[in-house]
């Protein structure tokens, strides 16, 4: 019994800080929504945009662990995945990714 209850103590711990990092990333990704309708400058929107992006994955890894909380979130692979997904870059490099349909043999 008192092994069980230890259990629920640190997953409830694990959870509730979870959750703080969930609710961070979102209003940090609203946040630079909003810095970046009300940006002027191309390059301002761009660089808004990629924050944006970057906190709402953040926010959706974080809001699955919460589910799962003996998942680790690895901060760098899921900035490296949202790059993939906006930018379609492949992780930590300057290639664009390319279908395996359109490259060549």
């Amino acid at each position: 019994m008192i092994v069980v209850t230890l259990i629920c103590v640190v997953f409830g711990g694990r959870i509730e800080h979870l959750r703080r990092h969930m609710t961070f990333h979102e209003s940090e990704a609203k946040r630079f929504y909003e810095l970046g309708s009300l940006s002027s400058r191309p390059e301002e929107k761009l660089g808004c945009g990629v924050e944006e992006v970057e906190h709402e994955a953040l926010a959706g890894a974080y809001r699955k662990a919460v589910c799962r909380p003996w998942t680790i979130v690895d901060e760098e692979q899921v900035r490296d995945w949202a790059a993939f997904v906006r930018f379609g870059m492949l992780p930590n490099s300057s290639e664009i990714a390319v279908p395996p349909e359109k490259q060549s043999p």
